[in-house]
């Protein structure tokens, strides 16, 4: 039932296709809110990193809204995916910048141009801001090129000189490291320190107790978005109350723990909340006329293994594979 409600719906069906359609906090994703708290407030910038797939831009997206959520007034801050392929000119890299952004005159002017542009947009969002600041956040960062990473900084300077602030926020994988130690060789030692130095290494969930805090969260996270009913709200034990979280996570965090042995991962379990939504999003599928699902501990377990998480350590390797070559490039 709740499926076919969903159906018409495309951008939410969509992210329960790719795991994403549920942005409940975690033991991570709080600490990243402390962290960035602290960055808004008074830093230049700083990085968070992770292994691919793990759910970095979810979990940063989730702590800069609860972030204003919480201060009252809006964070203004703008994402930017940065590519490996794109060509190395001032030019091209103001334009994409500004085409990311959604600016209407992103394709206008030369690079001089389309710097002031960019700086101006920054610097007319920051003042709206209480605490005068934007946020730039450009993400797959392991990528930026020497060239790239001066004209941030340039941009960083230019809107300072406006009176306000411009928190550069770089997320990406652990490779990210890699390029601190090239920007050193390179001798760029004050863009290190505008927003190089300080890491935020991001990581999934890694006990059950961890998944259960998650689980219990569920009554307050609406879905579909301000429909006014509760992602718990879809969901009964046998005896037909509420799942008790504890007793949820348990066989959930069993199953996907004996995945994560069973592809030969080293370590512990670092539970991506991807695959943790996938597994909610299957019990959804499985509704009846009321849209309400009575949970076994069967099907907790069976829609861990339909979560796919072999598919997505396998995508991490992938993913860092390329990365890796990538990188080597620049």
């Amino acid at each position: 039932m709740i499926m076919e409600l969903l159906a018409s719906y495309i951008p939410l069906s969509n992210a329960l296709a790719l795991g994403i359609a549920f942005q409940l906090k975690t033991a991570v994703t709080g600490e990243l809110l402390v962290v960035l708290k602290d960055w808004v407030y008074g830093s230049q910038g700083g990085m968070v990193l992770g292994w691919p797939r793990i759910g970095k831009s979810c979990g940063i997206t989730w702590a800069l809204k609860t972030l204003s959520n919480q201060l009252g007034f809006k964070i203004p801050f703008y994402k930017v995916g940065v590519r490996p392929d794109m060509e190395n000119k001032p030019d091209v890299f103001y334009r994409y910048v500004l085409e990311r952004l959604r600016h209407r005159k992103w394709n206008e002017g030369d690079a001089d141009e389309k710097r002031s542009t960019l700086t101006k947009f920054l610097v007319s969002k920051a003042h709206y801001c209480p605490l005068k600041v934007v946020v730039l956040w450009f993400d797959e960062a392991q990528f930026l090129t020497k060239k790239q990473l001066t004209w941030i900084y340039t941009t960083q300077n230019e809107v300072q000189d406006d009176g306000v602030r411009v928190l550069i926020l770089l997320s990406g994988s652990l490779q990210m490291r890699a390029l601190v130690k090239k920007v050193e060789k390179w001798g760029l030692s004050e863009i290190i320190g505008r927003f190089m130095l300080t890491e935020f290494v991001y990581r999934g969930l890694q006990s059950a107790e961890e998944l259960t805090a998650v689980l219990a969260s569920s009554d307050t996270v609406m879905f579909p978005p301000n429909s006014g009913r509760t992602l718990a709200s879809y969901f009964q034990q046998s005896s037909g109350v509420i799942p008790v979280a504890a007793e949820w996570a348990k066989p959930m965090w069993k199953a996907f723990d004996q995945i994560w042995k069973d592809c030969k991962e080293e370590g512990g379990l670092d539970l991506p909340m991807k695959s943790v939504a996938a597994a909610l999003a299957n019990l959804l599928q499985l509704s009846n006329a009321d849209g309400v699902v009575t949970i076994s501990d069967d099907m907790v377990t069976a829609s861990a293994v339909q979560a796919n998480l072999p598919g997505l350590l396998n995508a991490r390797r992938v993913n860092s594979s390329q990365q890796g070559a990538a990188s080597a490039l620049h």
